[in-house]
């Protein structure tokens, strides 16, 4: 073999290397990827980017969370209550209310640089509560729910490791409770003494972020709303030695306030387990606490309390 053959041997062997080095490394390379308008999926997750620390993981197209909620509203009141000659002070408040939050969220499109994401979010909140209030020989039994059905949709970006999220959106709320009085002399026992129903509908705006930091992430997220709630009050009010009977129904404007924060661990590759704090406070409630002596006032309904469950993506 001459010189010149080994020289020309040598020089496409080094083309070959040198073409072949980038496109090996352009496989795991995100933003071309993203240049090349190829679309990661669960079997072949995108690379995950690496600053300084931070960690901006590509979205998963699907996440689920279920969370179970333990709640204490805030609505203590007293009441003067006087069937007989001897008017009684009683102070009325529920318990602790236990609930599920469902959540799913799915995420639309993302361009290099800066992630930009469609987000749709649907969550639902409930619980019950069931608290009994002994005064002498009366038997003041209080039920309580709280649910709320949410979905919003709006832009994501990342900076420097931190996801922020601005959506927009829309909630439906119903806030409801009753009492029950049992064992009262010279009375029957009496069912649906007093109802409280308010049925809410807002238009409202979220901010949420994420910052993650290896397996361990913590967000925050808060939401203001304003809407109408259809109020409905009924009951029974004692006046010896009948007893007389209102109700009403009443369309208010309304508020929320939604705040949340959660931290969270990867116990998985697509499972985290997180444990958070919720509060929830809607303005122009009616509340049977207040309907016992007659039609009452609206007032705010608050809610706070703590969180856990896990969040799965697909």
């Amino acid at each position: 073999m001459n010189i010149f053959r080994l020289f020309q041997l040598c020089g496409f062997g080094g083309l070959a290397m040198l073409i072949a080095v980038p496109a090996a490394h352009a496989q795991f390379d995100e933003f071309a990827m993203i240049d090349a308008g190829l679309e990661p999926s669960p079997d072949y997750p995108m690379p995950v980017s690496h600053h300084a620390g931070f960690i901006s993981p590509q979205d998963p197209p699907w996440s689920f969370d279920a969370e179970f909620l333990g709640l204490i509203r805030n609505d203590k009141h007293t009441i003067i209550f006087a069937p007989g000659p001897v008017a009684e002070r009683i102070v009325m408040q529920s318990d602790s209310m236990g609930g599920l939050r469902l959540a799913v969220s799915k995420s639309l499109g993302h361009a290099r640089g800066q992630t930009q994401a469609g987000v749709w979010e649907a969550g639902v909140v409930w619980g019950q509560d069931e608290n009994r209030y002994l005064v002498g020989f009366e038997d003041w039994i209080v039920e309580s729910q709280l649910t709320t059905i949410e979905a919003n949709g709006g832009l994501e970006s990342t900076v420097f490791g931190v996801r922020t999220r601005m959506l927009v959106g829309g909630r439906y709320t119903f806030v409801g409770d009753e009492y029950y009085l049992a064992a009262v002399p010279g009375f029957a026992v009496q069912d649906d003494l007093v109802e409280a129903r308010n049925h809410a509908g807002y238009a409202q705006g979220k901010l949420a972020l994420n910052w993650e930091y290896g397996r361990w992430s913590i967000a925050a997220a808060l939401a203001g709303g304003f809407g109408l709630n259809a109020a409905h009050q009924a009951g029974d009010v004692f006046a010896v030695p009948f007893v007389n009977a209102y109700e009403s129904d009443e369309w208010t404007h309304s508020m929320l306030t939604e705040l949340t924060a959660r931290a969270s661990v990867r116990i998985f590759s697509h499972t985290h387990f997180q444990v958070g704090f919720y509060g929830l406070t809607l303005s122009e409630m009616a509340s049977s606490r207040r309907g016992l002596g007659g039609e009452g006032s609206l007032d705010d309904a608050s809610y706070v309390g703590l969180s856990l469950g896990v969040r799965q993506c697909f």
